[in-house]
């Protein structure tokens, strides 16, 4: 097998993981995504571990699914994301116009001297975003508990043998792991490498397979 099948092959695998550690960090991720993944990476090990978990995190999705209040928490929190992006890049772009067009700069510079815009850009609309997502975790958290499931380490162990999976495959099929780039919220796993930390627009660590 060719060096790019085994890469389009191990793509769909990475989808996968990174699915799951959305899982553990409190996000909902419907299960049939990553059955399809993990099909798509035709990979007999990746199967035998996603077999073996799939019921357990099928329980867990399936009734997080149903809870109306983490479905409108998830709804606000990817909204206000998208706001608080574009909030900062646009106070940005009239920010550099008011030092770059000195014919325009009496007018852009009322604007981004506003303290209504300011607060609204730069904090009302992110921190919004940020509270958004910390009810949502936590009302995932207490659902958790109600169900009586401590799934965060099962999640957390079966990331750690696909991730064992993805590095020995690549490793096996001549895959630059910088072909294989992927984000995850944690940096807590054995077989990763990380290029990125999160910064201030991006929550995520950018990863490669640890070979």
């Amino acid at each position: 097998m060719s060096e790019k099948s085994v890469r389009n092959r191990l793509f769909y695998l990475t989808q996968a993981i990174s699915w799951l550690d959305d899982i553990r960090r409190g996000l909902y991720v419907s299960h049939d995504k990553i059955d399809r993944a993990i099909r798509k990476s035709d990979v007999p090990r990746v199967k035998s571990i996603w077999k073996k978990a799939r019921k357990e995190l099928r329980v867990l999705t399936g009734t997080l699914a149903t809870e109306d209040k983490i479905r409108k928490y998830i709804v606000a929190g990817s909204l206000l994301r998208v706001a608080a992006i574009l909030s900062i890049g646009i106070f940005g772009i009239l920010y550099i116009n008011t030092m770059i067009n000195p014919q325009k700069q009496t007018a852009l510079l009322k604007i981004v001297s506003n303290p209504v815009i300011i607060a609204l850009c730069i904090i009302i609309i992110p921190n919004a975003f940020m509270v958004v997502d910390y009810f949502a975790r936590h009302s995932l958290k207490e659902k958790m508990v109600k169900l009586g499931i401590q799934e965060k380490r099962r999640i957390k162990g079966v990331i750690d043998e696909l991730l064992e999976v993805l590095a020995a495959e690549a490793k096996k099929g001549g895959v630059d792991p910088k072909k294989l780039r992927f984000k995850m919220f944690f940096d807590d796993y054995k077989h990763i490498e990380v290029l990125k930390e999160p910064g201030f627009l991006r929550r995520n660590y950018e990863v490669i397979p640890k070979l």
